[in-house]
């Protein structure tokens, strides 16, 4: 294909991943409601295979994520329990303590593919919109970083690299050895490292991903060094305010809330709010 007409096509490819998020959510809204539309017959004992079949049951959910306000929304007579990790998330969900743990679509999606106890539910209670959040007053750094974002996105680079990371097998990832000039400054990169295969520790113990990559090319670009910071879910956006990181990612989905405290940058990613299960 000539690189014109890629080049034009890319903006359609995130268009069809939304719209296809989005149709999912849609077709799926009234799967297991009563003809009437009044749910009232779904019923906690019923077979678990969409998120909608999850009225009455009981979801795990990671403290410092807004996924209970998605499932809430869309959800009768549901309880959440909060997890301050993801360990003690599928400890919770193995031992019956909770019926289900929502998570974004590509983590689920990784879980579901290299752990067969686990199976991913069909659809999504909302749509997210990736990116990286940065401080607010941060203006002339956020102005060079999202230039960057910018033409990594233009440039196919962001595409790549979401069929490598979330759309490919999973395999034996790695990160490329950064290419910094002597000297560079550091730019501070603040993950949740428990979200594969947007953040997460291989087995050397290195914190590798989707979003890792993609901001350590995001710090090539303006001729900065990546130095990548392991932190609770729950705190990235404080240690965000209070200078502890320069930016944030691992799954920051584009929302008012956060926006109060944080800014982000473009979106290089469309993704949903879904669920995992035991597999049966």
């Amino acid at each position: 294909m000539p690189e014109s007409l890629a080049k034009a096509l890319r903006p359609a490819r995130s268009l069809v991943r939304c719209i296809v998020l989005i149709a999912a959510a849609l077709l799926l809204a009234n799967v297991g409601r009563s003809a009437d539309g009044d749910g009232d017959d779904v019923r906690p004992d019923n077979p678990m295979r969409t998120v909608y079949d999850l009225t009455g049951r009981r979801l795990g959910v990671l403290t410092g994520t807004n996924h209970d306000q998605a499932a809430d929304a869309a959800l009768d007579y549901t309880q959440f329990e909060y997890f301050e990790d993801v360990k003690s998330m599928f400890r919770a969900l193995r031992s019956g303590e909770v019926d289900a743990l929502l998570c974004d679509s590509p983590v689920a999606r990784y879980y579901e593919k290299s752990d067969p106890t686990l199976r991913r539910l069909k659809g999504v209670f909302r749509i997210d919109h990736f990116a990286f959040a940065m401080r607010r007053d941060d203006n002339e750094l956020f102005d060079r970083i999202n230039g960057a974002v910018r033409e990594l996105l233009a440039d196919g680079t962001v595409d790549r690299l979401t069929e490598e990371w979330m759309d490919g097998p999973i395999g034996d990832w790695a990160l490329p050895a950064q290419s910094i000039e002597p000297g560079a400054k550091v730019i501070r990169l603040g993950v949740g490292a428990a979200a594969p295969p947007l953040a997460f520790r291989d087995n050397k113990g290195n914190i590798i991903g989707f979003e890792v990559e993609l901001a350590m090319l995001v710090a090539e670009k303006i001729g900065y060094r990546l130095e990548v910071a392991d932190i609770d879910y729950g705190q990235l956006i404080s240690s965000l305010f209070y200078g502890r990181i320069d930016m944030a990612g691992s799954g920051l989905g584009i929302d008012g809330e956060r926006g109060l405290l944080a800014r982000f940058t473009d979106s290089y990613f469309t993704s949903g709010v879904t669920a995992l299960v035991l597999a049966d």
